[in-house]
């Protein structure tokens, strides 16, 4: 079984990697690589549960029609990113530097790796929205995402030679990306999940301001069971996820109902062979 989020195996010296984040990222990751640390020890059979997240205060914006929009909660980024916050063997990692980058389809490697993740093709929209003007569309700013493959591992740390399932795109006029890739697996101690970062634009992303949005989307149980128990590249995620909840998932778990609801991407179309996610992705003070 593979660890992540809960246990930071196979990323080079731990402590000195999360002494530099401390200092080079926000409070809010620092808490969550603690929360890393203290995950990894309790699942591991050391009593000790991880501190508790600091939860996002809940931020609602209404449009025009009365729909309600909700401020995606800031997440930890995990140890994993590969967006110049952290290292692996004493190396930054940083796949927003790379050549290929931006793009729709981040199911094989670019920058001259070779490689293509193998798993269930889905579609994901994200939508960006302010919440702080009636939910009004935010065209321009960039979208990186990321995240595990059908066997629950990261490329660029636990699959060194490969850089797929990352990417970045440009929110169209409609405040929307699409990226094509593979359900993701999932690990001990945590949710299927997508990672995601919002940069005020692409030059912000490269050089390597902050994130506006460091953020993570979750999906539906019942659905992804289904599609790990017809597909044997999942194999290794089935009894991951049969043992995972939301409330005990040390990002997921602090969400109030309707950020829990913002973070679980919605279904829009759905076959053996392919399906179809949408997510709004509410940002305020931007």
């Amino acid at each position: 079984m593979s660890q992540h989020d809960n246990d930071p195996h196979h990323d080079g010296d731990f402590s000195s990697d999360f002494k530099r984040m401390l200092t080079r990222r926000n409070v809010l990751i620092g808490a969550g690589a603690l929360s890393v640390a203290g995950t990894a020890l309790y699942a591991q059979g050391a009593g000790v549960r991880p501190p508790p997240m600091n939860p996002s205060p809940e931020v609602l914006g209404t449009t025009e029609n009365g729909e309600i929009c909700v401020g995606q909660p800031q997440e930890t980024n995990g140890p994993f990113p590969a967006d110049g916050t952290n290292t692996r063997e004493g190396q930054t990692v940083n796949a927003l530097t790379l050549a290929g980058v931006i793009r729709a389809d981040i199911t094989s490697s670019i920058a001259g790796l070779t490689g293509t993740a193998e798993g269930v093709p889905i579609d994901l929209t994200m939508k960006l929205v302010n919440v702080d003007t009636a939910c009004s569309p935010i065209a321009g700013m960039a979208v990186y995402v990321w995240h595990c493959d059908a066997a629950g591992q990261y490329s660029l740390y636990e699959i060194e030679d490969q850089n797929y399932l990352r990417g970045m795109q440009i929110a169209d006029a409609n405040g929307s990306v699409t990226f094509n890739s593979i359900l993701p697996g999932t690990y001990r101690g945590r949710w299927p999940h997508v990672h995601f970062e919002v940069f005020r634009s692409a030059q912000a992303a490269v050089s390597g301001e902050k994130a506006l949005l460091v953020g993570q989307l979750a999906f539906e149980k019942t659905l992804v069971s289904g599609y790990y128990a017809a597909d044997a590249r999942y194999s290794e995620s089935i009894p991951n996820l049969a043992v995972q909840t939301l409330s005990n998932d040390n990002v997921f778990g602090d969400s109030t109902a309707l950020q829990l609801d913002a973070q679980m991407v919605k279904t829009t179309a759905q076959n053996p062979n392919r399906v179809a996610f949408t997510s709004e992705i509410g940002l305020t003070g931007v």
